[in-house]
This record gives structure tokens, C-alpha cells and sequence, in this order.
């Protein structure tokens, strides 16, 4: 007799812990965060790949003179990645480049012990915090920061 696991019957969180269960839950809440529908009239995207592990990310913007705004979002990548990426659509900002290096550092700086994120939402403190915890996933959560300063730069 051959015993075998049918995978179509199995259920993804009966493969792990009640607190993963609780972070994949949050991470599918920031990127609903995110505007995810695109337009063909959108004509400013800025796109960006990571090359190790092939997260994809694609930025539809709005500029004017107070700054850039991301309109909407698309891409291929893992749930950090989306769930960053949702989180900084949520901000709804009109970024410029001074401002938007302002926001990478303290993130950095948070994510180094140098300092605390007071004048952050509570629920974008609690997605660090989580990356905090994973140092080898920052880049996938810094991939839509890094797309955003790209269009700046541009």
C-alpha cells in the first residue's frame, strides 16, 4: 500500500504556527493597502527587479511640481515585497527626493537600533518591526522604496 499526500486537500496554514498564520494575515492586509489595478492610460511606470531572487515591482505615477505620487501598483514578487509596496501607496505622499531619502533613513536607522519609528502609523511600525526580525528579507522590502527614488532620480 502506498501512502501519499494529496496537496489539492491540504490546507497552507496547517503547515504553519499560529503567529505565521497572524503575519501572512497582515502582510495580505498591507497589500490590499495598494491600488492594484492598472490603466492603460497611466504613462509614467517605473519598474524594478531584483536580481537575486526575481521580485518584480511596477510603480504607475502621477508628477507634478509638489512631487511624485504613486497612482497604482503591479508586479511579480514575494508577499514582503507587495505588502511594503501597498504600504507605501497607502501614504498617498506626493514625494520629492529629500523627503523620500528622510523616510529611507529612518527606516534603516530603525532597522539598525539607532532610533524608533514615533511618527510612523502603527501599522506600518509593526511591518518593520517584523523586518526587523528578518534582516535577509529588507530587500525585498525596500525594492518599491528604491523603484520610487529611481523615478526621482530619473
Amino acid at each position: 500500500m502506498h501512502w501519499y499526500l494529496d496537496w489539492r486537500k491540504l490546507n497552507p496554514f496547517s503547515l504553519v504556527s499560529q503567529k505565521s498564520k497572524e503575519q501572512i494575515e497582515k502582510f495580505l492586509y498591507w497589500k490590499e493597502l495598494g491600488n492594484w489595478e492598472t490603466s492603460p492610460s497611466e504613462k509614467q511606470i517605473v519598474s524594478l527587479k531584483n536580481p537575486l531572487c526575481g521580485d518584480e515591482i511596477h510603480l504607475s505615477l502621477n508628477q507634478t511640481d509638489e512631487g511624485i505620487q504613486i497612482v497604482s501598483l503591479n508586479g511579480e514578487a514575494c508577499s514582503v515585497c507587495l505588502a511594503a509596496a501597498g504600504l507605501l501607496y497607502s501614504k498617498k505622499l506626493k514625494w520629492k527626493e529629500d523627503s523620500l531619502i528622510l523616510y529611507e533613513n529612518q527606516i534603516k536607522n530603525y532597522l539598525d537600533g539607532k532610533n524608533e519609528l514615533m511618527t510612523f502609523p502603527l501599522d506600518e511600525v509593526e511591518f518593520w518591526e517584523i523586518m526587523k526580525l528578518h534582516p535577509g528579507r529588507h530587500r525585498c522590502a525596500f525594492l518599491p522604496l528604491l523603484a520610487l527614488k529611481k523615478s526621482l532620480q530619473e
